[in-house]
């Protein structure tokens, strides 16, 4: 299944580059967030691709009107067409397209996409991670350094966690499902968010993640339940558990938990 997706994702991927280049970024402001016109038009690029997979699968993206309306089924498609639209739009390479095959309420399978890095990231329960068909492996022991965030300095949580843990570096990447993948790469040793964020910004980095060797969980510390609402509770992605349990008990204690939920 995954050879397919990523030949999916790349065709999709490319899609996106090529209106990126012609710059269609129409859309609207939804809350915090802009929606590109590229964004509607990569969902039912995936939904055909997807079909074409597996007929009749049921296909839940963020592009989705009707999400949430009715519970999901046990075996169904994840997608998020386009991650990280501030980037697209704003001409920085940070963005992916990404897709998670979902049983039993939990991602088995995974492609993160981002074209204008060429990095292809993909996953399968039980078989591993890979990037670029580089096997991921995370080395848990190794004392973290580098935070990842999608700002230019590091503001917010992420300011207060380097402080407060003595990370001495920091990067700067773009959608949450491409600092997930960072840090399954090595290419970081943390990525933490105190913002809410919906199953498919997680779902196919968390799959990729866990084969690598790490972990991904909210921002209480718990694995993401992805049987209820789409929303959860900001986010945790480290190299191991022990210092994603640290990371949980120093924001539950300092308020950020309780500045997110309230």
């Amino acid at each position: 299944m995954t050879t397919e997706l990523c030949q999916a994702a790349r065709r999709v991927g490319a899609a996106l580059a090529r209106w990126s280049v012609e710059r269609r970024f129409n859309g609207r402001r939804l809350g915090s967030q802009f929606k590109a016109e590229a964004d509607r038009w990569a969902h039912e690029l995936w939904t055909r691709e997807l079909q074409a997979i597996a007929p009749g699968s049921t296909v839940i993206s963020e592009e989705d009107e009707q999400v949430g309306a009715v519970p999901p089924p046990e075996r169904y498609w994840l997608v998020d067409p386009l991650d990280g639209t501030a980037s697209f739009v704003e001409g920085f390479p940070g963005w992916v397209t990404q897709v998670a095959w979902m049983e039993n309420h939990r991602p088995v399978a995974a492609v993160v996409f981002a074209p204008l890095t060429e990095e292809l990231f993909r996953a399968e329960l039980g078989r591993g991670a890979f990037l670029n068909e580089r096997p991921l492996v995370v080395d848990p022991t190794v004392f973290p350094v580098t935070l990842v965030d999608n700002y230019p300095e590091p503001r917010g949580i992420a300011a207060a966690a380097m402080q407060r843990f003595g990370l001495s570096r920091y990067l700067e990447s773009g959608s949450i499902g491409l600092k997930i993948c960072r840090v399954g790469a090595g290419h970081a040793d943390v990525f933490v968010k105190d913002v809410s964020v919906k199953s498919w910004d997680v779902a196919p980095g968390d799959l990729l993640l866990s084969e690598a060797g790490g972990v991904l969980t909210t921002l209480d510390g718990q694995p993401f339940d992805y049987r209820g609402s789409v929303a959860h509770t900001g986010l945790i992605a480290s190299r191991s558990l022990g210092f994603g349990r640290e990371i949980a008990q120093w924001a539950s204690l300092t308020g950020f938990r309780s500045t997110l939920t309230a």
